[in-house]
């Protein structure tokens, strides 16, 4: 909930671990993970890096599934985008396509990107969309 530098340091911890010690997936999701806390942390100047890596890495390790794939390229595409509210809208689209695909579900535990995504759209913190959602399930 926006303590984003706290975040990294964890996520940096996952990335800095051995093959060994964490699964394949969990390592793919802490570089989407990365990715998307420099930016939350206004760190565009890493961005293309750390998009490139990521997508070699996934690549080279068979984990660039299609919504990894959609996120890289949202990164990749939209990060010098004016139109923020129109970017995050397509990804939005992109990424609730995903939520039936079983093959795809097992990201949404990890994160709320669709929350997150509505949050860029609305201009309001995550944590109040997260409230928002909890307070309006039956």
């Amino acid at each position: 909930v926006e303590k984003y530098r706290e975040a990294l340091y964890w996520i940096n911890r996952i990335l800095n671990s051995s093959k060994e010690t964490v699964r394949q997936e969990v390592l793919s999701m802490a570089r989407i993970s990365e990715i998307v806390l420099h930016y939350e942390l206004g760190n565009a100047d890493l961005l293309d890096n750390l998009v490139n890596s990521a997508y070699r890495y996934m690549s080279k390790n068979d984990s660039l599934n299609e919504f990894e794939s959609i996120i890289l390229e949202f990164f990749k595409k939209n990060m010098h985008d004016n139109d923020v509210k129109k970017s995050f809208l397509k990804l939005k689209e992109k990424i609730i396509s995903l939520e039936q695909n079983m093959m795809e579900q097992r990201v949404f535990s990890y994160f709320d990107f669709i929350s997150w995504a509505e949050s860029k759209i609305q201009k309001k913190p995550i944590a109040e969309i997260l409230k928002q959602k909890v307070e309006t399930k039956p």
